[in-house]
């Protein structure tokens, strides 16, 4: 949108609004209301813009798709592993690894600070093999160095002290490293077997026999920090390869390793420069003359290992090592996400629905003021939402769907109070004056207490927990603006224009006169009874009771060809530790056929390389393993599929420049300081022994490079080319005329990425004998975009009758490799932290939440009743969470499962913390209210505030249960525990109110009263 349109809105909403409000006042003869009129315009017209505009708001991870990464800082690796790294140490990590993972800075990728020495990764809509690639590329190093292999003729005594010590690294008496030994990169061992005089040992590394190299140590350090740049590009062999440039100081430097490092052509001996990358020695090729500042990198890469290298060189090292694995991993797929969407929209509008009714059938005209205010408040979260690019969570969803019902809350206590106002026998305006008066006080105390939750929540809670806070954050306020201001700004205009002369309201209670503290013991009783019941099921479950949130594990998305019975996954899969099994239904799949597998089972080492195995990796192994049909041998497990369409030949064959006999080339002849990328002719500067090692070369002169070498962005080499890629023979040529063309169909969507590693595999394999050129496109599909697509046109360098053996073999592959569409992994650190920031987290509720009603009420007392209250409310709930395992298989109608406590969970605790204290507050407020100037509370003071609030506190309870039960009901799975505690916790925190906070409080001043009076009754001694 241009910027003028923007401004244009912007004036817009500042002054029409404002305008219509002074109009409106006159017309209605309210010219005091004339700039409240103007506000209520304003803020609905603000949200109505943004939401319109701004549409659809952003998502995150567990909505959207995507990849989340946490990684540490290896200890080991440290330069002083005793000492913590500084702020501007992180700030240059984090910066390090956003250059490799978001090179062109184009991508939404989040790269932040996680915890102590971690920083945390986040790709929305990413896939398996993006996630493959990410963890390829961060956990490199990223260095490269340049050193002289150690030979006998230089260093013969240094050769022999390196064959004689087992260390790794030769020193001097003085300490100073003179050598060190340099493991070859696996698969490049045979590029140094023609290099007799050389240094080599092989070594058993994590399992694997390494050979390695003996490398001395120079004066120069060429490394990569003296890169310039380096590119993408294509060597004479037609692979992918890295060219780079050096800056001036690294040229020199270079010129001098190279220039003192010679040839002795007397004697035909050569000195061979080790090219070196994150530790690995990938090849040394023979000096032939001085080099200054630009070369060539080449071997057997991919054109996607090539574009990694790249970007890892030109980000430059990092400036200490990360893990090599992620301490945590979470890819979540988008179709789980979508469905989640889906069921929160339906679920919001039934709630909405039927909570609109239900205010509607109620309190009639002020059911519709009500009505409105709740729309208004949905409309401002959305705005506000969006204007600050606030992504929604799961976790956020459902506390979108939950402010529907808690901002009934504030409409119900002006009404309920409009209600005592008319009884006592208050004109309208008088009541509603009143009314709105009084009611504010108990709404903010009521409201801050749950803001205080949702602070600590966003403080302290994780990226969809924060989701939460911020939705809940801004329901509780804005709900206090709609209700409170807007409400009062309608039934103002209503009553002065005898829209209303009379609020005709249902009732749901009369005046009621229960003896709600003679009943404490009893419900004490049964309280404590309820506990211990769940507190046994808390032993009993023991471990198993926690999500993998709070243990480290894995949980895996599963998809089967058939329906499954969850009973009989749970006893196939009775191996894995900590299990929990959970069908997921997606609309248009049957029932049985997706389940999310939760365990606590860690990483393992693999018996023969001795390499860690990833937790995913070894649960997903198992899974693959054990579901399988015995009478067929074929996997139970849902897998990808392929068809090809309108597979055709693309125009006639043509002569490739490749084809051509090397006696008809006619290369120019090399200046003295040209460099070419063979030992042959001999005025070549730098060469390798062997063709398919990695190559170091310097451009000829006839090409000097540019001043500023290009972009590798702006070279575009064919993509993926694994072998030589035949060229065009003049501009505008098909480089695919000879080939095919086809169109493939996935039954699962797949992305630009996935498909391109695919197609890399099957060339890896050998299953054609070589490797050729391919192009992948889709009308939609534009570079970079990760994007799944169920359909792909695909062109090859292949006859038809080649290519459909391509593309068949690429379909059995698919059909031979399960799918999981999302899968997360937390380590045990992770876990661990979690534990810490769930403990603080209620810890820190309780303890603001004591300090607010402290200083609110005057007195410790009421504060220390409400938490009595919330600790009972929180261990129910927990309880039942407990409970749910062993009554799962006998309640399924009820639709409950084997529960655990996760993120979600936690969020679901502190909201019941909130919404408990909610209900306990209006009782206080009330009891202060009665209890006016008295001395002393008394029994029936207490029963009357209870009975004068409970309408209030039974309507707010059957509104919000409403919408708790839908979500419950039709939420989903990913939210499904989530709703059950809200569930639980709402019936408990109203029951609690009543029943536990006031009673507690009557006994603790009774308490307080006696102790009083007997220090009193004491004799006073002289």
């Amino acid at each position: 949108m241009p910027w003028y349109v923007v401004l244009l809105i912007v004036l817009a909403l500042l002054t029409v609004p404002f305008f219509l409000g002074g109009y409106m006042a006159r017309k209605l003869r309210m010219p005091d209301h004339g700039w409240k009129i103007g506000v209520v315009l304003w803020a609905l017209a603000s949200g109505l813009v943004v939401t319109v505009f701004g549409w659809p708001p952003h998502l995150g991870i567990d909505l959207s798709g995507g990849v989340i990464l946490v990684y540490e800082i290896d200890q080991q690796k440290k330069a002083n592993p005793n000492q913590s790294l500084g702020k501007d140490q992180m700030e240059k990590l984090i910066a390090a690894v956003s250059r490799r993972v978001n090179p062109g800075g184009v991508k939404e990728v989040t790269i932040r600070e996680y915890g102590v020495e971690q920083i945390e990764i986040i790709v929305p809509e990413a896939n398996e093999s993006e996630l493959r690639r990410l963890k390829k590329i961060v956990s490199s190093v990223g260095t490269l160095e340049f050193r002289i292999l150690a030979n006998n003729r230089d260093h013969k005594s240094l050769m022999e002290r390196a064959t004689q010590e087992s260390g790794n690294v030769i020193k001097d008496s003085t300490g100073n490293v003179l050598a060190w030994w340099v493991p070859a990169q696996l698969g490049e061992e045979n590029s140094f077997e023609s290099y007799p005089e050389i240094a080599r040992r092989t070594r058993k590394i994590r399992g694997h026999d390494m050979l390695e190299v003996l490398v001395v140590k120079d004066t120069f350090d060429v490394n990569g920090g003296y890169l310039k740049q380096a590119m993408s590009d294509v060597d004479r062999r037609g692979r992918p390869c890295v060219t780079f440039v050096f800056n001036s100081a690294g040229g020199r430097l270079f010129g001098g390793l190279t220039g003192n490092n010679l040839p002795d052509e007397v004697q035909d001996f050569t000195r061979k420069l080790g090219i070196i990358l994150d530790g690995f020695l990938y090849s040394a090729p023979a000096i032939q003359s001085t080099i200054h500042e630009r070369g060539e990198i080449t071997g057997d890469f991919t054109q996607e290992e090539v574009e990694d290298l790249v970007g890892v060189l030109n980000a430059g090292a990092l400036p200490t090592a990360l893990s090599k694995d992620p301490i945590s991993e979470m890819l979540t797929g988008p179709t789980l996400g979508r469905d989640t969407i889906e069921r929160g929209k339906y679920a919001m509008l039934a709630s909405m629905i039927l909570v609109l009714l239900f205010m509607l059938v109620y309190y009639r005209f002020a059911g519709i003021v009500a009505s409105a205010a709740l729309l208004m408040n949905l409309v401002l979260i959305l705005g506000i939402m969006i204007t600050i690019h606030a992504a929604f969570t799961l976790p956020g969803l459902a506390g979108l769907v939950l402010t529907v019902g808690m901002a009934v809350d504030a409409n119900v206590l002006v009404f309920e109070r409009i209600r005592e106002e008319v009884a006592r026998g208050a004109a309208l305006r008088m009541a509603i004056r009143n009314g709105f008066a009084r009611a504010t006080t108990t709404i903010v105390d009521a409201n801050l207490t749950t803001l205080i939750v949702a602070t600590v929540l966003y403080v302290i809670g994780h990226d969809q927990i924060k989701g939460f806070a911020v939705i809940l954050w801004l329901g509780v306020v804005l709900s206090m603006f709609t209700a409170i201001f807007c409400s009062r700004v309608v039934f103002d205009i209503a009553e002065r224009r005898r829209w209303i002369t009379k609020l005709h309201m249902m009732r749901i209670l009369g005046r009621t006169q229960i003896d709600f503290l003679g009943m404490r013991h009893v419900a004490w009783a049964i309280s404590i009874a309820v506990i211990v019941v769940g507190l046994a099921g808390v032993v009993a479950r023991g471990k198993g009771l926690l999500d993998i949130d709070f243990t480290g594990g894995v949980s895996v998305e599963t998809l089967f060809i058939k329906p499954q019975n969850i009973a009989d996954i749970r006893k196939t899969l009775n191996e894995l530790p900590d299990l929990a099994v959970s069908d997921v239904q997606i609309e248009g799949e049957p029932q049985g056929v997706r389940f999310v597998i939760n365990t606590s089972q860690q990483g393992e080492v693999a018996p023969v390389a001795q390499e860690n195995i990833p937790a995913v990796d070894v649960v997903e192994d198992h899974l693959k393993k054990v579901f399988v049909d015995e009478r067929t041998k074929t996997s139970l497990l849902a897998h990808n599929s392929m068809t090809v369409s309108n597979l055709k030949a693309i125009g006639p064959a043509r002569k490739s420049p490749a084809e051509k006999k090397p006696a008809e080339e006619k290369p120019a002849a090399p200046s003295d300081k040209a460099q070419t990328g063979n030992d042959l002719p001999p005025n070549s500067q730098l060469a390798s022994a062997d063709p398919s090692a990695v190559l170091l070369a310097q451009a000829e002169k006839a090409k000097p490079p540019a001043e500023k070498p290009a972009k590798a962005s702006e070279k575009k080499p064919e993509k993926t080319p694994i072998e030589a890629v035949d060229k065009p023979d003049k501009a505008g040529d098909d480089q695919f005329q000879g080939g095919t063309s086809a169109k493939l169909d996935f039954a699962q969507r797949v992305n630009y990425d996935s498909l391109e590693d695919m197609f890399t595999e099957e060339f890896k394999s050998g299953s054609l004998g070589k490797a050729v050129a391919f192009d992948l496109s889709n009308p939609s599909y534009t570079e970079g975009d990760g994007t799944a697509y169920a359909d792909w046109t695909a062109k090859v360098q292949l006859p038809p009758e080649e290519a459909q053996k391509l593309f068949d073999s690429i379909a059995r592959r698919l059909a031979d490799t399960p799918f999981f569409p999302s899968s997360n992994s937390i380590g045990g650190k992770v876990a661990g932290s979690t534990q810490v920031q769930a403990i603080y987290a209620l810890a820190a509720s309780l303890l603001f939440i004591v300090g607010y009603i402290w200083i609110r009420f005057q007195r410790v007392m009421f504060g220390l009743a409400a938490v009595v209250a919330l600790v009972h409310d929180v261990m129910i709930t927990l309880g039942m969470i407990a409970l749910s395992y062993f009554v799962a298989p006998y309640l399924g109608i009820l639709l409950i499962d084997p529960f655990k406590i996760s993120l979600s969970v936690l969020a679901a605790f502190l909201t019941i913390i909130g919404y408990s204290l909610n209900d306990t507050i209006v009782v206080f407020d009330r009891i202060r209210e009665v209890r006016g100037k008295a001395p002393q509370l008394s029994a029936e003071m207490i029963n009357t505030s209870i009975n004068q609030t409970l309408s209030r506190t039974l309507l707010t309870s059957i509104t919000t249960l409403l919408v708790v039960v839908v979500l419950y009901v039709a939420g989903g799975q990913g939210i499904h525990a989530f709703a059950f505690s809200l569930v639980v916790g709402i019936l408990v925190g109203t029951y609690s109110s009543i029943f536990v906070a006031s009673p507690v409080l009557f006994w603790m001043t009774r308490s307080a009263r006696s102790k009083r009076s007997n220090r009193e009754a004491l004799p006073k001694t002289a």
